[in-house]
């Protein structure tokens, strides 16, 4: 079952998973991540081969001007011999991955802080521009 973890998957298209606004920050692990060379706009998730492309939707598109919040993360493989994660991991490894690529592109440079307790990066919420 789709979202139950265990089974193979190839070429999944996946929702879009956009930053959670009532979060106080996203958590990732940077040496979990990598730019990808092709397709475009893409990072993988190192530890269950998960390839995610970062978008941006198309009413900031047109408007050409974007905040953080109008970016979103689709899961377009993962890769032979993986198993799917989990929705809830997908969703906040999605997270993860806009926050990686807009990062690694130069597009955001946030606050990021140490979290003791997980021992992984988390970017803290209130250095997100916001739109007024």
């Amino acid at each position: 079952m789709a979202g139950e973890g265990g089974e193979e998957n190839v070429n999944i298209k996946g929702r879009k998973i956009y930053l959670d606004p009532k979060a106080d920050g996203i958590e990732y692990e940077p040496s979990e991540w990598r730019l990808c060379e092709a397709p475009a706009h893409c990072v993988t998730h190192l530890p269950t081969w998960t390839i995610f492309q970062i978008r941006l939707n198309e009413e900031a598109r047109a408007k050409g001007k974007a905040t953080l919040d109008d970016f979103f993360a689709v899961v377009v493989h993962v890769c032979r011999g993986q198993y799917r994660p989990t929705d809830d991991v997908l969703e906040f490894l999605g997270r993860g991955a806009i926050a990686v690529y807009l990062q690694a592109i130069g597009a955001w440079k946030p606050e990021v802080t140490r979290t003791p307790d997980t021992a992984r990066h988390k970017t803290i919420k209130s250095s997100y521009p916001r739109p007024n």
